[in-house]
């Protein structure tokens, strides 16, 4: 997902391209992997347990953690009933924080807005499918 290396092997991206990214990466997967609308609308509205919980870290947790983390906040019948929200949200969130953490794990000030911004992208690629 993120494309904008630099040299050295490292990624050279903006918190607002990280949004872009993660937007596109959330809608591509609800449109293409679950294939009801109803099912999609249902998984769409609660990809904000995904989002909500990306906004309430604020330490700087590994990926792994943070991986933890999400799961923890997930209800267990709402993952029972919706697999496809553990399944298809936390990949996109992880392999992204990952990336970004590698690189800047020792300013936690700087991982903080990358996930806030991965955190909007979820809440934007799931956006046109929730209903209201």
């Amino acid at each position: 997902m993120l494309t904008s290396c630099k040299q050295g092997g490292g990624v050279n991206v903006t918190p607002a391209q990280v949004t872009i990214g993660a937007t596109v990466a959330t809608a591509a997967a609800l449109r293409f992997a679950v294939d009801n609308d109803q099912k999609r609308t249902a998984v769409a509205n609660l990809a904000d347990y995904i989002a909500k919980t990306c906004y309430a870290v604020s330490n700087n947790p590994s990926p792994d953690q943070l991986a933890a983390i999400i799961n923890q906040n997930v209800p267990q019948n709402i993952k029972s009933q919706y697999p496809e929200l553990v399944a298809l949200m936390v990949p996109i969130v992880i392999s992204t924080y990952t990336v970004i953490y590698n690189q800047h794990k020792d300013d936690a000030q700087k991982v903080y807005a990358y996930l806030q911004a991965i955190a909007l992208g979820v809440q934007t690629g799931a956006s046109s499918f929730i209903s209201h």
